[in-house]
């Protein structure tokens, strides 16, 4: 059950797959209703977000992944959750670049790779401020 009516699902055959998904979801979202410009994302610092070239870009590199630099595009990058300001960091840059984001990407609770970085549920929740922007949830 969802708590949603009409519900739709897109199933991916592992992590990187889906993240790859919905970072294209979430541009063709824009480029649908017609807005230009929403071509980046952002993510936290020490994300892992998988293999493919999508999920490398919005992940925090390393983990044996820097040769592949050259083909990760850029994103706007906040701090990784074991800075205590990561989330007000994170909504001052996506009030900075709210014209040029498609989406926020980011692992909600715990940053496993990073070395089990963890960030309550609620630091997530909707603050006092509301900028519209979608989010990719890496779970």
């Amino acid at each position: 059950m969802v708590p949603v009516d009409g519900p739709h699902f897109l199933f991916a055959s592992d992590g990187a797959a889906a993240v790859e998904q919905a970072l294209k979801i979430a541009f063709q979202y824009w480029v649908n209703i017609g807005v230009t410009g929403r071509q980046t994302y952002l993510s936290f610092g020490g994300a892992y977000h998988g293999d493919t070239v999508g999920s490398l870009s919005v992940g925090a590199g390393g983990f044996g992944t820097d040769i592949f630099d050259p083909l990760r595009f850029p994103v706007v990058r906040a701090p990784g959750y074991d800075d205590p300001g990561c989330i007000e960091a994170a909504v001052s840059l996506i009030e900075r670049h709210r014209h040029r984001l498609a989406a926020v990407v980011l692992e909600p609770l715990v940053q496993g790779a990073a070395g089990m970085k963890m960030l309550p549920a609620e630091s997530f929740a909707p603050s006092r401020r509301h900028v519209g922007m979608g989010c990719v949830v890496d779970l």
